[in-house]
């Protein structure tokens, strides 16, 4: 019986010892602001006929994705201030052009103009289509060449 005792003795010593106890893992971590754009030229965009009048000729597509919480913004701006210039870059031979994007319509400038203004996330990405005006010229009234013009879409987290 002494043993007995003594074994249960060290056995309720034995399991104090190992009382249970907890500790604590703290789990974070962050996603970093991602914003990006993407313009689709189609076929129209390099192929204009610019003796012939256009009202709201799709030349284009863009995919906005970002994933700021705050929103963000798309400025546009034409690098011959909303003009299609001669390749030989004579200023008097242009042809003028509006564009419809988002909710900006109108002439552009080479300045940055705000086009979009978003104020949630858009993470899975919106389309926008990419439209532009012009009044055509008969080919006799225009230097014979290529027209072009450079629009440049910015995206960035409000």
């Amino acid at each position: 019986m002494k043993n007995l005792l003594t074994t249960l003795a060290l056995t309720t010593l034995s399991l104090s010892t190992f009382a249970a106890t907890s500790g604590s893992l703290n789990l974070s971590g962050s996603v970093s602001p991602k914003l990006s754009i993407v313009v689709n030229p189609n076929a129209a965009s390099t192929t204009l006929d610019l003796s012939t009048s256009q009202s709201n000729l799709l030349v284009g597509t863009t995919l906005e994705k970002s994933n700021s919480k705050t929103g963000y913004t798309i400025s546009v701006r034409s690098a011959n201030g909303g003009k299609l210039g001669h390749e030989e870059s004579n200023p008097a031979d242009v042809l003028a052009y509006t564009m419809n994007y988002g909710s900006f319509s109108g002439s552009l400038t080479t300045s940055d103009q705000t086009a979009v203004d978003v104020n949630s996330t858009q993470i899975g990405g919106l389309s926008r289509d990419i439209k532009i005006n012009y009044t055509g010229l008969a080919p006799e009234d225009m230097k014979s060449g290529s027209y072009a013009d450079t629009v440049t879409f910015t995206i960035t987290a409000k």
